[in-house]
């Protein structure tokens, strides 16, 4: 082989071998950033507004003791949620959890009124088949704007790990929003 070649195949090897040393999964703590998308455009304003609902209302789902929730905060964040229904969940499962950390991982945006955020809550929680610890979730919110501003329509749990045993971050093909561990995929 000649020794041009030779270079050729050094220069090319040492080139890949420094991309693939370079490249980091994004991880929850450090650099996972928000992602907007959609048909619609939003404006920074409403953008603001829906993170600010969508961290309240983060805060009605993980900060429960003794099955307590607050009924005026909920009624307002989400007017088609039921604070009793939720109590009465929340005691039946012996819940107890705080908020420890938030983010809005993605807004989606399909008409201007209508958004869907993907947010990451982190929890120190524990319920009656739980043992306590600090757990991620990955919680959808779908929300609507009205004359009184942005509310939570429903919202679905899609995903929790326990967080010493996970990161978030994005699927390099897809742009989702998953769990990985140092075995792979959760499921």
């Amino acid at each position: 082989m000649s020794r041009r070649k030779m270079l050729s195949l050094c220069l090319i090897g040492s080139l890949l071998g420094i991309t693939g040393c370079t490249e980091k999964l994004q991880g929850y703590d450090t650099d996972t950033v928000l992602k907007i998308y959609g048909n619609a455009e939003l404006c920074d304003e409403d953008t603001s507004e829906a993170k600010r609902i969508a961290e309240q209302y983060a805060k009605c789902l993980f900060d429960v003791e003794n099955g307590n929730v607050d009924e005026k905060q909920l009624e307002k964040l989400a007017p088609n949620e039921s604070a009793k229904d939720w109590e009465d969940t929340y005691s039946s499962n012996q819940t107890e959890s705080e908020l420890k950390g938030f983010s809005v991982a993605d807004i989606y945006t399909e008409k201007s009124e209508e958004i869907q955020c993907l947010t990451i809550c982190e929890a120190e929680y524990s319920d009656w088949s739980t043992p306590k610890d600090i757990y991620l979730f990955i919680v959808r919110m779908d929300m609507k704007k009205s004359n009184d501003g942005w509310y939570i329509q429903s919202s679905d749990l899609t995903g929790t790990a326990r967080k010493s045993e996970v990161k978030v971050v994005r699927d390099d093909f897809t742009g989702t929003i998953k769990f990985v561990t140092r075995g792979g995929e959760t499921k």
